[in-house]
């Protein structure tokens, strides 16, 4: 589950780590395009086979040469040697830029399914997961991850498979003239693959605890370029000072990224440094050996041709394995953060006229906020009957919105439970199938009007009658009609041919997405806070025959809305402290007739204290 991290990064050793990475990472690539896999890793291994070919054609050719230059031979084994040799050239560059082409591809592929197994993850996610701090910096590594480092350790696996292929060939091709040059060289790469596991372990730590600081800077760049925001900073001239701390955010990151590799800068170089020489004393082994007679000179030739080759290879080997230390890292996190997804739905579907309730129950739930001093809700119970229109009221931060989305199973009660005719809920995914929710921070998609309305529904076709029926309902027709395309208008002018609405054509717009959904509970939370007072009132008025048959949950502050709901709860400090119909609840002169009469008298000439009185 997402909410339940696995180890620390860094907390297994590096092997078992960087091959559970690697891994993952052709899990994703077999997955994307298995074909195009196979092939490349073929073209890289004959790549390979054929650097070991060439070399053995090479110590050939010389011999030939030698002895035609002693007149003991015939110029024609040379010809014929330095026209393969020419052959396996061409052939070599022809892979080369065949692995290419299939290496771009499959990586354009391997990101697509990596990006869409975080995003499944993700929306998998329980809602509280949002307002937790550290499940933020795990999407945004997860998301780092998929966008970057997957397909960077792909490339970087294919590389090092075609370069420890080609070692191989050419040790093989060289074992029987100096055997003891594979061991010597990988003596030689041990104090850099020390120092690159090292620093990849720092180097991911560095990269976690700057995680924070890139949420901030990109917030900040998107106050600096959005759309919406760019009207309020130009109206209270906040540009420069959110440059400012734009500018302190991107200073801090470079300061800690240059203490970084200034610690390890003298390290990789003395580690650099006792590789060559160990490389130089094979070397030096190598004429020692011709000088004393017991390789003869094309052997010694070939032996030196092969120790540059294998440890230039080996070093590329070695930075790469340095350069993706970091990678490793971020992949295994990712792998950790993607255990066990799902669809990434996180609903059960179920289809228009799917059976409903009789009665929904909120059993004595408490709620708190991850880092919440006190309780959302605490051991609040509300019961909707079928058919019935319910509503919340209370001050802002009274719990009405939290206890919503409790009743819809967006959150999970820490205690007590919801019960589904009289059954508890075990699931919280039913519930969200059988809701509809429009809520006072509803999505405005950057889509087509007909998309903004369909997504109340994605799973099902989009038909374009049911599309505008909703629409119609919620009274978005009138000006969706007279829109460019009428429903094929991208409602956004970031867009071609785009355009933008209103925040109440926003609002009926979202409505009409609840009506698409065509659930049997429908919340709406603050529906009319956008609408003019006289689309309010014909919104409340037609209320019961727009949501006929359907349970509506109706959280307002509008009291002239409200008063004619079947049943009202009071919340306080996320307690239920009043409860009844209209007229009974005035009667009782608590907190619900006080706030009744103090809106009212905004529109009457009597005081408010003096309307709360009792008669």
């Amino acid at each position: 589950m997402v909410d339940r991290p696995g180890p620390a990064p860094g907390a297994r050793r590096w092997p078992g780590q960087t091959l559970g990475a690697v891994t993952f990472v052709v899990g994703l690539a077999w997955r994307a395009d298995r074909v195009r896999l196979v092939a490349l890793l073929a073209v890289q291994l004959v790549a390979a086979l054929g650097l070991g070919v060439a070399l053995l054609l090479l110590r050939t050719v010389l011999g030939d040469a030698l002895r035609l230059a002693g007149d003991r031979g015939s110029i024609r084994p040379v010809v014929t040697g330095l026209a393969l040799l020419g052959l396996a050239a061409l052939l070599g560059n022809a892979l080369h830029i065949a692995g290419g082409v299939l290496e771009q591809v499959l990586k354009l592929r391997t990101e697509s399914v990596t990006t869409d197994l975080v995003a499944a993850t993700a929306s998998a996610a329980e809602l509280v997961e949002f307002d937790r701090p550290e499940f933020h910096d795990r999407v945004e590594r997860a998301v780092r991850a998929a966008e970057q480092h997957v397909t960077t350790l792909l490339t970087t696996t294919v590389t090092v498979v075609r370069m420890l292929a080609s070692l191989l060939a050419v040790a093989a091709a060289v074992t029987m003239v100096t055997w003891w040059l594979l061991p010597v060289l990988l003596l030689a790469a041990l104090p850099a693959l020390r120092v690159a596991a090292e620093r990849r372990r720092r180097d991911f730590g560095l990269q976690t605890e700057l995680a924070e600081n890139r949420r901030s800077r990109r917030y900040l760049l998107q106050l600096l370029t959005g759309r919406r925001e760019a009207a309020e900073l130009r109206a209270y001239g906040t540009g420069g000072e959110l440059r400012r701390r734009l500018g302190s955010r991107y200073a801090e990151a470079i300061e800690k990224e240059r203490h970084f590799v200034r610690s390890f800068a003298w390290r990789t170089i003395v580690a650099r440094i006792l590789g060559d020489l160990v490389v130089a004393a094979a070397v030096a082994g190598v004429v020692l050996l011709l000088h004393t007679g017991r390789v003869e000179f094309a052997a010694a030739l070939t032996a030196l041709g092969a120790l540059y080759l294998m440890s230039t290879q080996l070093r590329l080997v070695v930075m790469m394995l340095g350069a993706a230390g970091g990678t490793v890292l971020f992949v295994d996190d990712l792998r950790a953060f993607t255990a066990g997804a799902g669809d990434g739905g996180g609903r059960t579907a179920v289809e228009p006229g799917a059976p409903s309730f009789t009665r929904l129950a909120a059993d004595r739930v408490t709620f708190r906020y991850p880092g919440a001093a006190r309780p959302a809700l605490s051991e609040a119970s509300l019961e909707l009957r079928a058919g019935q229109v319910v509503a919340l009221v209370g001050e802002n931060g009274s719990g009405k919105s939290t206890l919503a989305k409790v009743v819809t199973g967006l959150y999970r009660p820490d205690s007590g439970v919801v019960r589904w005719d009289g059954e508890p809920v075990r699931d919280p995914g039913v519930l969200r199938a059988t809701s509809a929710v429009v809520l006072q921070d509803f999505l405005r998609y950057r889509l087509t009007a007909a998309d903004n309305v369909a997504m109340g529904r994605a799973e099902v076709a989009a038909e374009t009658g049911r599309i505008q029926a909703a629409a119609r309902l919620a009274g978005a027709a009138p000006f969706l009609d007279r829109l460019p395309r009428r429903y094929d208008t991208v409602l956004s002018p970031e867009f071609d041919d785009g355009v933008d609405l209103s925040l109440g054509q926003w609002q009926r717009v979202a409505l009409a997405r609840a009506f698409f959904r065509d659930a049997p509970l429908l919340v709406l939370d603050e529906p009319t806070a956008s609408l003019d007072p006289r689309a309010e009132a014909d919104l409340f008025a037609r209320i019961r025959t727009l949501f006929a048959g359907r349970t509506v949950l109706l959280i307002s502050h509008r009291f002239s809305g409200v008063r004619y709901a079947d049943h009202i709860y009071v919340l306080e400090s996320g307690r239920i402290t009043e409860h009844g119909g209209h007229d009974e609840l005035m009667a009782l002169h608590g907190t619900y007739a006080e706030l009744y009469l103090t809106q009212a008298a905004a529109y009457l000439d009597v005081p408010a204290t003096a309307a709360v009185q009792p008669g």
